[in-house]
């Protein structure tokens, strides 16, 4: 009976020194491949959702792609600026933001359906 009290005691301090480990963990740590993939993702296609952590050109479109946060004209992508202003046209300089991304990447999938065949 002693040897089973020693184990299960044993057993209940070992279980107990594990997760308070875990627990001790700093909660904004997150695994370093998680962290790597967002940091990537710089610099967008003003056109598309298609991203590249360097900048150059955008491989469907042939645009410069724009720094995330970056402010730009459309057809003026390589001339970006941090700070907002105007086009040469008048209208307000877009920001290269997830907002957009998000309706790049939106406009993308509508194309690709448009582009399906329908089915008979």
């Amino acid at each position: 009976m002693k040897k089973l009290f020693t184990l299960l005691a044993a057993g209940l301090f070992t279980f107990a020194v594990t997760a308070q480990d875990k627990m001790s963990a700093p909660k904004d740590q997150k695994a370093p491949m998680e962290k790597k993939m967002v940091a990537e993702k710089k610099y967008w296609c003003t056109q598309c959702d298609f991203s590249a952590a360097n900048p150059g050109s955008c491989p469907h479109h042939k645009t410069a792609m724009v720094k995330e946060g970056m402010y730009f004209c459309p057809g003026a992508e390589a001339h970006a600026t941090a700070e907002a202003g105007k086009c040469t046209d008048g209208t307000m300089m877009t920001k290269m933001d997830q907002s957009l991304i998000k309706k790049n990447k939106m406009m993308g999938e509508k194309m690709e359906h448009e582009k399906m065949p329908a089915k008979k």
